[in-house]
């Protein structure tokens, strides 16, 4: 059976996967490096799988498919996870 710890961890991870996307994402407007835009959108496709293993997990156990807040408003963030303003910077 799934503890609370459980979840929380699901939902820490889907919140991890979706940063690692949309940060691949800003690859193809700012590259033209076949190679790197291969590789981000091997990234992009992994984690969304991912995503959807983490949120099929959490459903069957009758979870919430997120956690209340998003990269860190009001949610714990996972260690190495970049901050809303680090992630801003990181889009301009």
């Amino acid at each position: 059976r799934a503890t609370a710890a459980d979840i929380a961890v699901m939902h820490m991870m889907i919140d991890h996967h979706a940063q690692a996307v949309e940060m691949v994402a800003l690859a193809k407007p700012r590259t033209t490096n076949k190679e790197l835009l291969k590789l981000a959108a091997r990234i992009a496709a992994s984690q969304a799988d991912e995503m959807k293993f983490m949120r099929d997990w959490l459903a069957a156990r009758g979870a919430p498919p997120s956690a209340a807040g998003h990269h860190g408003h009001g949610a714990m963030m996972m260690h190495g996870m970049a901050t809303p303003e680090q992630m801003s910077r990181l889009k301009a």
